[in-house]
């Protein structure tokens, strides 16, 4: 179960470091209003992009941490039962 958690916690790690990647990249990025593809009105610009892919990384950032508390929780009672 260690090397479960080891992993969960290598996943969760590099989800949120891309995730705070994303969010630099968003603030420091120029010259992305340039529309890409227009819908019913709506255009979509690298900078509309990036936002969606930052709010997507965000909530899998969050779903892989609450998974990763979950796995801690279990592994901790799991060793204490076993002292």
């Amino acid at each position: 179960m260690l090397h479960s958690l080891v992993s969960k916690f290598k996943n969760s790690s590099l989800t949120f470091i891309g995730t705070i990647s994303l969010i630099l990249i968003y603030k420091y990025f120029e010259g992305g209003d340039q529309i890409i593809f227009t819908s019913f009105e709506n255009s979509i610009t690298p900078r509309i992009l990036l936002k969606s892919l930052i709010w997507l990384m965000t909530l899998l950032s969050l779903i892989r941490f609450i998974e990763l508390i979950n796995m801690f929780s279990k592994f901790v009672i799991k060793s204490a039962k076993r002292k």
